[in-house]
């Protein structure tokens, strides 16, 4: 199975113009079964997983990092390297010492523009590549996506512009071709690797339903002792039927929605 690698979406900011929806619109009609992001925060990851599974399409997530000024990209192999691209995500400082405790389930790939970090990754991580937009034997085909279609690249210049703050005449041209690759573009070698590092990442994200502290080991009946208290602390020993009848009503719908617990932590 093939996927486009280095994909940015417009939440990098101002790097990309590839928007979520556009992305799977575009892989549905050049039947894509697989697409990846690699952004440089995270924003975009849950929208973007929701959307390829409602689609039929595998998502693989990445992160971009920059590590002594220059960038690596990351990519969860599973539930466990998901959360370790969480993790590094939220480090203050990204450096090859502070990545070594989040190594497990994560695939690196070295731009080449980044080659001189390549000898320190490979302590770090069991899965590694070199990536490259010239792909030679042993490197992965791996080309930073920031739009979709070629005749998009002009339109890069006004981010770019943008960003920099100066005039769409003040930037540089763009040499270098950003659109999507598909599969047909590439080299027999280039797809094999590709589909190795596709057919690895297969991350379900583990989603707890639950997340409040549980209270008591009978919530349910200390919340109702202690709504009983309040009852006679406001009324005295004689409390009319209808506010016991309300009691029990709203006391159902705490227990049956599971918010007994949220009630008296609160």
């Amino acid at each position: 199975m093939y996927s486009p690698l280095y994909v940015k979406t417009t939440n990098s900011l101002l790097d990309s113009m590839i928007k979520i929806d556009d992305l799977i619109a575009y892989a549905k009609a050049n039947n894509i079964k697989a697409l990846s992001i690699a952004d440089n925060s995270m924003f975009g990851v849950m929208e973007f997983y929701q959307k390829c599974l409602k689609n039929d399409i595998k998502p693989i997530i990445g992160l971009e990092i920059i590590v002594e000024e220059k960038p690596i990209v990351l990519y969860a192999m599973s539930n466990v390297g998901y959360l370790n691209l969480i993790k590094i995500n939220a480090l203050k400082e990204k450096t090859i010492e502070n990545l070594v405790p989040f190594y497990e389930d994560l695939i690196c790939l070295v731009p080449s523009d980044s080659k001189p970090l390549f000898i320190q990754i490979n302590k770090i991580f069991k899965h590694y590549y070199m990536g490259s937009s010239n792909a030679g034997e042993g490197s992965v085909f791996f080309s930073e996506v920031l739009y979709l279609k070629k005749e998009e690249k002009n339109y890069l210049k006004y981010l770019r512009a943008i960003k920099k703050g100066v005039s769409y005449e003040e930037v540089s041209p763009i040499k270098e071709d950003h659109h999507l690759v598909l599969e047909n573009e590439l080299s027999d070698e280039e797809k094999e690797l590709n589909y190795k590092i596709v057919s690895m990442c297969n991350l379900v994200i583990e989603k707890k339903t639950n997340l409040i502290p549980k209270y008591s080991d009978d919530s349910y009946a200390l919340l109702k002792k202690k709504c009983k208290e309040g009852l006679r602390s406001r009324f005295g020993d004689v409390v009319l039927k209808k506010y016991v009848e309300r009691l029990k009503y709203e006391m159902d719908i705490i227990n049956s929605m599971g918010f007994c617990d949220y009630f008296l932590i609160v």
